[in-house]
């Protein structure tokens, strides 16, 4: 087997040292996958070499002076009430009622969603409603106006606005490239 000698070089080389080991140990997962129908013993050295590379991206991380820790009752929040808009998506649905299903105040519950999400409740309800609303107009026959009905939009013109600008395509555009796609398969 190979051995590699790591050493501390100076701090501006230290990115390429480290650069320089991880493709030399990606170069032997590529030389073991040539290997491995004929050596039983390749794919534990494979998966030994990812485990390497793991600590050393783990040893040479940055340490953060600030940890942030991950709150089990906020990811369990984040989780009932994306679970929540998933259910509800198609009814009249408020930042109040969003917050209700986690058990938190509003201003927590927009805090969890741009934290992890990177949207507000809103905008993610509102791209929730938007996917569904492009898998209908996919799979159905329902025309513009009730599919914006169906998946929670109070219009047909707001619905298409949004829709065009998430999509960048309109509403009855996005229907016939879909028509046309399945036709084409």
């Amino acid at each position: 087997m190979w051995s590699i000698v790591i050493f501390s070089p100076p701090l501006l080389t230290q990115y390429l040292f480290f650069t320089i080991i991880i493709l030399f140990l990606i170069s032997k997962i590529y030389q073991y996958s040539f290997d491995y129908y004929n050596n039983p013993a390749a794919s534990l050295k494979i998966q030994s070499i990812f485990t390497w590379i793991w600590a050393l991206i783990f040893e040479n991380a940055p340490k953060c002076s600030r940890t942030k820790q991950t709150s089990h009752h906020d990811l369990s929040a984040l989780k009932n009430m994306i679970r929540f808009i998933q259910q509800h998506f198609n009814e009249k649905i408020t930042l109040g009622q969003i917050a209700s299903a986690g058990s938190i105040g509003q201003s927590k519950c927009c805090k969890l969603f741009n934290t992890y999400i990177h949207q507000t409740p809103n905008a993610y309800l509102t791209t929730y409603r938007l996917n569904k609303s492009a898998e209908l107009l996919h799979m159905s026959d329902l025309n513009i106006t009730e599919i914006a009905y169906e998946v929670g939009f109070n219009g047909a013109s707001y619905y298409a606005e949004a829709f065009r600008k998430h999509f960048r395509i309109s509403p009855s555009e996005y229907r016939q490239n879909s028509k046309n796609t399945a036709a084409n398969s």
